[in-house]
């Protein structure tokens, strides 16, 4: 498979997954640009480095307390 840059891999992500919860989280200086994108192709919330551990743990949280499972809940947690 060639090499991805990370909007093509988020797009080909979300595409294969529909129901994939991507947070997408970028270092360039001054590319809120690429967020914006990120946000296009399917990217749930973004957020720019640096950023707090409190607010990205807040939105793992939030993304897991909203998503949609697709296997029984404990068939997800014991594998039955």
């Amino acid at each position: 498979m060639p090499e991805l840059n990370e909007l093509d891999m988020l797009l080909e992500l979300t595409r294969e997954f529909l129901h994939a919860k991507v947070i997408a989280i970028s270092g360039a200086g001054g590319e809120k640009n690429v967020l914006d994108v990120a946000k296009l192709l399917g990217a749930r919330q973004t957020f720019q480095k640096p950023f707090s551990m409190p607010d990205l743990l807040g939105a793992v949280r939030y993304e897991l307390e909203h998503c949609i499972l697709l296997i029984p809940l404990d068939q997800a947690l014991h594998g039955v």
